[in-house]
């Protein structure tokens, strides 16, 4: 038990990532719990994801409740990046840089070319 309040800290592992925040996590002994991040790692962006080991305090009041407090490390998986996307299936983003570069500067020669002069110019 923690010195500071009435918690008990147990590991667990993520079985199901709910929406707001929410987890289900299994203990190691077969008991699945719903749990929550605390404050810091909302703050600092902590990602937890499903097979995820973490510490989590539970109260023995409520025995179904728990708050992750840290996310254990995982050594036997890789955690690989996520791929991100332009929104360009299937389309190269040097290409795509390339395409609208190059019609934005015949649409501004065009502009540029038929644009009529003020009339502060034509005084001078």
């Amino acid at each position: 038990m923690n010195s500071d309040s009435d918690t008990v800290e147990v590991e667990g592992k993520i079985v199901a990532v709910l929406p707001g925040t929410m987890f289900r996590v299994e203990l190691p002994n077969g008991h699945q719990v719903l749990a929550h991040i605390s404050g810091k790692l909302r703050k600092h962006f902590i990602r937890i994801t499903v097979g995820d080991m973490v510490k989590m305090e539970m109260t023995p009041k409520d025995i179904d409740k728990a708050r992750i407090t840290y996310r254990l490390r995982n050594a036997s998986e890789v955690r690989r990046t996520p791929i991100r996307s332009f929104g360009l299936a299937g389309i190269n983003p040097q290409d795509h840089i390339k395409r609208t570069t190059a019609t934005w500067t015949s649409c501004k020669r065009s502009w540029r070319g038929n644009a009529r002069k003020s009339p502060r110019a034509q005084d001078r």
